[in-house]
């Protein structure tokens, strides 16, 4: 399974919302994990994304390989935490390495905030069409030429996985040893040099796929769609914008 697999139309209602609305309850649960220092919440904020989730059609296991990356992530922290944070009392004296009391607390408080903002951020390019984001970003008055860079990074992502996931079997049929992390860390070169070329090859592709096709031509441009937020979605935009307001206000108190 790729890290990233894309958008898909599985027909649902949370999907045919506006991408302003899915924006709004993406920024309020950043807000959320970043002016909250209970555990609770913090904890609590990951389960609530993977619930709306699920609500929308998509699968847990589409957030697996997330979690992974989360994981050697907070190995990372709490490994860095350990090594430098000099907050509390010292607990425990390994020759000249000493372990503060509160090294475990701040390294579980930015596991918990990085997972939140992760899944959220995840959440939302799942959810979200490459053609609605363009859209909202043509509606908020980026021009629709730097617009549609979003849209094909979106595409292309997915794309480059399949990629990397064909280099990573052929250069394993051609006797590259790759069984071990180790051995796949040494493997790094001859990996590396195949997809930057394939990278460089796709996205020349697609620069000329556009430019046969007149993109960029003229100033402005007609889309086939076109965004209409109904009257529900813009009262819960305007209550999210509240409450993240209130967050903010009460934590700088």
């Amino acid at each position: 399974m790729a890290l990233f697999e894309g958008y898909k139309n599985r027909g649902t209602s949370i999907e045919r919302l506006d991408p302003r609305t899915k924006l709004s309850w993406l920024i309020l649960i950043v807000i959320l994990a970043v002016f909250n220092s209970n555990y609770g919440v913090l904890a609590l904020l990951p389960v609530v994304v993977l619930l709306s989730s699920l609500a929308a059609g998509i699968p847990l296991r589409t957030f697996y390989h997330p979690f992974l990356v989360l994981g050697l992530a907070a190995l990372q922290l709490l490994v860095i935490q350990l090594l430098f944070c000099r907050e509390g009392y010292p607990i425990l004296a390994l020759g000249p390495l000493e372990i503060y009391s509160g090294a475990v607390p701040l390294a579980l408080t930015a596991v918990l905030r990085l997972g939140a903002i992760v899944l959220a951020g995840m959440q939302f390019l799942h959810w979200t069409s490459p053609s609605d984001l363009v859209l909202f970003l043509v509606k908020v008055g980026v021009p629709y030429r730097f617009a549609m860079l979003a849209g094909l990074a979106m595409r292309f992502l997915p794309l480059m996985e399949h990629e990397l996931a064909s280099i990573l079997e052929s250069q394993s049929a051609r006797g590259v040893p790759m069984q071990n992390p180790f051995q796949k860390i040494a493997a790094l070169l001859p990996v590396t040099m195949p997809f930057l070329f394939r990278s460089f090859r796709r996205a020349g592709e697609t620069a000329l796929a556009m430019e046969l096709r007149g993109f960029g031509r003229y100033r402005e441009r007609t889309f086939l769609d076109e965004l209409r937020i109904t009257r529900g979605e813009t009262l819960a935009i305007l209550l999210m914008a509240a409450a993240g307001l209130l967050i903010i206000y009460y934590n700088n108190i």
